[in-house]
């Protein structure tokens, strides 16, 4: 199959259509590897080329700001005989063509879609024969893609540069869409990090009570079996048979709640949510269960998106530590002013705390003038409400 790929030999839509369809699942995979070196490897396999390159180049550093690369000898990388070559001669204001457009390198001056004069000059040194196109091309920037052959393999046809003509505009949307696949990871890594950081148990079930998502320290209530947990078919329970139905029953009439308010649903028509007790045969304090209304959760389903509920699980027993960097943060305090905040929240007095930082009472009187001048108050107990309010639920 491989020999209609070389010279003038006609290459068939299918094998264009296959290429393509590659590319973008290549591209979009999740795997750990290279997305782009996958591509690179494969197209080189299909066009019967020893190497491949993604160059994106930067015209006003005149470098290349990132590269990934299939089987790149070293005589290629390190004196000029790739795509770095085409990219240099470009920064030098010379021409490079068009973005979509493919080149032949090494080809006559007359020869349609040999490389710009500029370039070859450069490539001519190389040992290799190279087919390139131009992926992307801004104002200050080119994405392209270089494939090349031993000179003396078969050389690069037109029937060659078609082919890549034609993959030029997918690897172009491929790479937008994986691109923002990317982004869209990093954001759910982001919010799943900060979701853990909750001091409350957070969960997202299904109108049925399965669950899809909790973070970890639902995952620890669940486990300890703390007032809740899993049955045998996934779904969220209790300890007390009647808080297992009335919370199931609350989950599905929240999540038919999204539909009620137009996909904007609270869980219940004032807007607070439902809420629940949740008792626990340790004879500790119930806990709190609030639900609200994730309409259209997407990840619950690939092709159909699903109403969902949130649930929000506090336990009494444990308070929600707060970080003094956070209040420090928000009311801008100083080092100083922030070890006297802890002490003085902690309910130690001015001068118990001067005496325990090391500062003199004056020092201490002035350091709790700027905290209360930044809080907006002058009394010790506003400070320590304030405190607590930075608590989540």
């Amino acid at each position: 199959m491989r020999s209609d790929r070389r010279g003038t030999g006609t290459k068939s839509e299918s094998t264009s259509d296959a290429l393509i369809d590659a590319v973008y699942e290549l591209a979009l995979s999740s795997g750990r590897d290279c997305n782009w070196c996958q591509v690179l490897a494969h197209l080189c396999r299909e066009m019967d080329a020893s190497a491949g390159e993604f160059l994106l180049h930067d015209r006003s550093l005149k470098r290349a700001l990132s590269r990934h690369s299939f089987n790149l000898p070293r005589n290629l990388s390190d004196h000029g005989g790739s795509g770095q070559a085409i990219a240099a001669a470009w920064s030098n204001n010379s021409a490079i063509g068009y973005e979509g457009q493919a080149f032949l390198c090494g080809g006559q001056p007359h020869e349609e879609g040999a490389a710009p004069h500029a370039e070859r000059p450069h490539l001519s040194q190389s040992s290799f024969q190279h087919l390139w196109g131009i992926v992307t091309l801004g104002q200050n920037y080119a994405y392209l893609i270089s494939l090349f052959r031993p000179s003396g393999a078969p050389p690069f046809g037109s029937e060659d540069r078609a082919l890549l003509t034609r993959l030029l505009p997918h690897l172009k949307r491929s790479r937008i869409m994986r691109d923002r696949l990317h982004r869209d990871e990093q954001m759910r890594e982001s919010l799943t990090g900060l979701i853990d950081r909750l001091p409350v148990a957070f969960m997202l079930v299904r109108p049925d009570a399965r669950i899809e998502f909790s973070n970890r320290l639902a995952q620890s209530m669940l486990q300890s079996s703390n007032g809740i947990s899993t049955s045998a078919d996934g779904r969220i329970s209790t300890q007390v048979p009647r808080d297992t139905e009335d919370l199931r029953r609350l989950i599905h009439e929240t999540a038919m709640q999204s539909d009620k308010s137009n996909g904007h649903g609270n869980g219940s028509s004032n807007g607070h949510g439902a809420h629940l007790m949740i008792s626990r045969r340790s004879g500790r304090l119930p806990l709190v269960c609030v639900l609200h209304a994730a309409s259209h959760l997407k990840q619950m389903s690939p092709t159909r998106p699903e109403r969902g509920v949130a649930l929000l699980i506090k336990d009494p027993d444990v308070d929600a530590p707060v970080d003094l960097a956070d209040f420090a943060a928000v009311y801008q305090l100083t080092k100083a002013e922030t070890r006297l905040t802890q002490l003085l929240v902690d309910g130690h007095g001015l001068f118990e705390a001067a005496e325990k930082l090391g500062v003199t009472k004056n020092t201490a009187r002035t350091h709790m003038r700027n905290i209360y001048s930044k809080i907006g108050s002058n009394r010790q107990t506003d400070l320590i409400r304030l405190h607590g309010q930075l608590r989540i639920f």
